[in-house]
């Protein structure tokens, strides 16, 4: 697990994983919309009050934005490689991080970012240029400044990517599809 502080809205976890026996961890990111582009392995997620638990699996996005002092759990299986990028970004920050006028977002967003309505567990296919740009983390040539601005670059590149694909896959306004749908549509 490497961390990085991008800057002070904006951090990424790198991580290259395996665990050793099985581990539950909670994790908290209050008021950070938080996006986790999986590159490899599956792993089992649950926020408080959902039900039933879903898989964090490579080949997808899977974003939240909870309340405060809510949380995420997720469980490692023994011996599966994982390898993944979390993104977090503060919410009352993302319109100077992205560069944007919030209003354009789809109403998912923009709910969270202004008004703090959550964002349950949501699953979105991880486009190519997002995959590549999260390997691309794994794989960062530079060190010191240019590490953290080039690491920046390809968060905000994956986050674009995983707004796109879920408005996308779901309209600005439509129903919001499970990761298991969503493999049933691409299997079918």
């Amino acid at each position: 697990w490497v961390f990085h502080q991008l800057n002070e809205a904006m951090s990424m976890a790198v991580v290259d994983f395996r665990a050793t026996r099985p581990l539950t961890r909670s994790h908290r990111s209050d008021d950070h919309l938080v996006f986790c582009a999986w590159i490899e392995g599956k792993s089992t997620i649950s926020a408080d009050g959902e039900l039933p638990d879903e898989e964090l699996a490579h080949g997808f996005c899977t974003f939240y934005g909870l309340s405060s002092g809510e949380a995420v759990q997720t469980v490692y299986e023994p011996n599966r490689p994982l390898r993944w990028v979390s993104i977090f970004l503060r919410r009352d920050r993302v319109r100077d991080v992205l560069g944007l006028d919030v209003e354009a977002l789809p109403a998912i967003f923009r709910d969270y970012i202004v008004d703090g309505t959550p964002i349950g567990l949501r699953h979105v296919p991880l486009g190519s240029g997002a995959s590549i740009a999260a390997s691309q983390a794994f794989d960062c040539p530079y060190e010191g400044e240019l590490q953290r601005l080039y690491l920046g670059a390809k968060a905000i590149e994956i986050v674009c990517a995983v707004i796109q694909s879920h408005a996308a896959c779901n309209g600005t306004q439509g129903p919001v599809l499970r990761r298991a749908d969503v493999e049933k549509v691409r299997l079918g």
